[in-house]
């Protein structure tokens, strides 16, 4: 499993800010083993300049797995930018999908809106982990102290013939927790939990690494422990963060 360290701005005053907090996302998805597309239409975040109203986006870019099974049942990520509010505090949000129009939209079959924002409290800057295979991505994103994050989650190919994901951070309601089902035909993307829990059917969660997992404050839990056993977001990813 490959990993990754990606020290994430909390505050993007300034357009090289901006660009600086786009651009360490994106090394830590190719980092992961994720390629990004051929897709028309992508902003240029060499030259992106720092939005100015509150809760705004204005970058599109197009990111896919890379593992044996895309060629048959593709799985593609539409990664945009912007600022919450205030308007110097950055956030990303991921949508997934089965197919792109080649003008940087998913069509086919689509899942999501995970919209990932920090908390104004974590002020200083703060190394983020990363991993991913090709065919997973997992992250945990501005540490709280010890093995606490603002912001986990993962998305991954489950043998049910589908994609799972599940998340946890702030968005513009507060905290919330998030379980999605992408099926690769027929059918809709559907959220299975929000807000709750996580909540990932047995009959989905095969061949993934997590499984069903819970929720504790900030971190995560391997579905065998207790919550504040000691067991944390590390252990969830099977220490492939580490």
């Amino acid at each position: 499993m490959a990993t990754s360290t990606q020290t994430l701005l909390t505050a993007v005053a300034t357009d090289a800010n901006f660009r600086d907090f786009c651009q360490a996302v994106e090394t830590a998805f190719a980092a992961c083993g994720l390629v990004r597309t051929a897709d028309t239409g992508q902003t240029d975040l060499n030259s992106i300049l720092k939005p100015t109203a509150t809760w705004t986006v204005n970058t599109k870019r197009m990111w896919r797995f890379n593992d044996a099974d895309q060629a048959t049942t593709p799985v593609f990520l539409l990664v945009q930018f912007g600022v919450g509010n205030p308007n110097t505090m950055p956030y990303f949000t991921l949508t997934w999908g089965t197919a792109t129009d080649g003008n940087c939209n998913l069509v086919g079959t689509v899942c999501g809106l995970f919209s990932n924002l920090i908390r104004s409290y974590n002020s200083s800057n703060s190394a983020c982990l990363w991993s991913g295979n090709g065919g997973r991505l997992s992250m945990a994103l501005w540490n709280c102290g010890g093995n606490s994050y603002e912001v986990i989650g993962a998305l991954e190919r489950s043998s049910a013939g589908g994609c799972l994901s599940w998340f946890a951070g702030y968005g513009m309601t507060g905290f919330y927790r998030q379980t999605t089902w992408l099926p690769y035909t027929g059918g809709l993307g559907s959220v299975l939990s929000q807000y709750s829990g996580f909540y990932v059917p047995g009959s989905l969660a095969t061949g993934i690494v997590g499984n069903t997992v819970y929720t504790w404050g900030y971190r995560a839990y391997n579905p065998v422990e207790s919550p504040g056993a000691g067991s944390d977001i590390l252990l969830y990813f099977n220490n492939d963060l580490l």
